[in-house]
């Protein structure tokens, strides 16, 4: 199948589950799921995939995630996909793409970005109360920035029902890497090309790190997605599935 971050998964109709099944509270996902996170985690380490990144170095390490999906026909297969970038990139070959409209945020967000470094550039040379003034605008700047990014983050539910994860959190800011996470990511993709969701899983690798609540994520280990980026976004994504 000629779509992004595919690969495919050989199993009995009968494996396969008959509704979507997310991970357990303890991060154990349906066997199938974890089936596909191993051979993800095998190429990784065999450095077959376009991603030729040392994970174990401090602080390298990254979450993983695997969905598996039916096409149209009732055929499986699985999709891969990350966390936040890899490399200082949204894209890899063989992965999903981010969530969000790339094409809407190149319109506004390169400037934004080089408009908030150079407030940064201008603190640095100020003091007293031109500093303070700089420091509320460039504040203001980016917290005006980071809503209309938000806004870009279009997420569909099970029935296509379309929400921006700025109305899935309010009345709060959503918080940094909302929608980044490798599930959200999975699944959205699925639903661009048709393809059903039924099992995920979310695999860290690499260095050990603290994740949300200081759950720790250690080489190998599977986790749930975590609750303050991916709570909101999920229960919408999942609604009707």
């Amino acid at each position: 199948m000629d779509v992004e971050g595919w690969a495919p998964l050989s199993c009995e109709a009968d494996a396969l589950p008959q509704r979507f099944v997310a991970p357990a509270a303890d991060g154990t996902p349906h066997p199938l799921a974890a089936r596909a996170a191993r051979e993800l985690a095998q190429a990784l380490d065999a450095r077959q995939l376009a991603v030729d990144i040392d994970f174990h170095g401090p602080g390298a390490g990254k979450m993983f995630g695997v969905l598996v999906v039916t096409d149209a026909r009732g055929e499986p297969g699985v999709l891969r996909g990350f966390s936040g970038m890899i490399g200082q990139r949204w894209h890899a070959q063989g992965f999903v793409p981010p969530l969000f409209d790339a094409a809407a945020l190149a319109t506004f967000w390169p400037a934004g970005e080089l408009e908030v470094d150079a407030m940064t550039h201008a603190i640095a040379e100020l003091d007293g109360a031109e500093r303070a003034a700089m420091v509320a605008r460039r504040r203001e700047r980016s917290r005006e920035l980071w809503a209309r990014i938000q806004t870009h983050y279009r997420v569909a539910d099970a029935h296509g029902r379309v929400r921006t994860n700025a109305e899935l959190f309010a009345p709060a800011v959503p918080p940094g890497g909302a929608g980044d996470c490798a599930g959200p990511k999975l699944i959205a993709h699925a639903y661009r090309h048709g393809l059903r969701p039924l099992a995920l899983a979310e695999l860290w690798w690499g260095a050990p790190s603290s994740g949300p609540g200081g759950a720790d994520r250690t080489h190998g280990s599977f986790h749930p997605p975590c609750t303050t980026k991916c709570g909101p976004i999920l229960r919408h994504m999942l609604a009707g599935l």
